[in-house]
């Protein structure tokens, strides 16, 4: 039972991590294509795209790991009856006996919608709920010297909490649906 929620832990921290990298990238490409410099702050729309630039390529990363995932959790056999449980390496020279290399993104549609829209609903709704709190928080500040204290300043932490809790619901009330065809079609028998 540990091993699973370790590998549940395991493929979160490769999600994030894929996306925060890719989408540091997708910054950089915004920077290089001109439409933005790196001393003005991104638009939201730019923002956005980021999301969607990192989930893109963070879903190929993610698919063949989901697959495996997928087979081992949803074991299939024709005749209903229970499997011995699964393992990764037998799981993986299964995908690939049947299917090549190219098998491992079996699904990978579902994967680039959920982290593609999932990327740009997460990354943009987080921006977009910060420059609300920086709005508010300017409108609320008495002095000029206290408005660019606040503009200097990280975000309270029960705002950054907020930003961040929207950031996570717009990712998994948006875009879930596409991870459960997904898993549906990953989880078909192989061959």
């Amino acid at each position: 039972m540990l091993a699973r929620e370790l590998h549940q832990l395991s493929l979160a921290t490769q999600r994030t991590s894929s996306l925060f990298f890719f989408e540091r990238l997708g910054r950089e490409a915004i920077y290089l294509s001109g439409v933005a410099t790196k001393d003005e702050p991104l638009s939201l729309a730019a923002l956005y795209f980021t999301g969607a630039f990192s989930g893109f390529f963070t879903s190929y990363v993610l698919t063949p790991i989901e697959l495996v995932k997928c087979k081992i959790q949803v074991p299939a056999r024709a005749d209903g009856s229970a499997p011995a449980p699964l393992k990764p390496l037998p799981v993986i020279r299964d995908i690939y006996r049947h299917h090549g290399l190219r098998g491992f993104w079996h699904g990978q549609l579902g994967c680039l919608i959920r982290e593609s829209g999932g990327g740009a609903a997460w990354f943009g709704s987080k921006e977009t709920a910060t420059k609300l709190f920086r709005a508010v928080n300017d409108k609320a500040a008495a002095t000029p010297a206290e408005r660019d204290a606040l503009a200097a300043a990280p975000l309270p932490l029960w705002q950054q909490a907020v930003a961040g809790a929207s950031a996570g619901i717009s990712y998994n009330f948006l875009f879930f649906p596409a991870d459960t065809i997904k898993s549906r079609l990953q989880t078909m028998a192989i061959g």
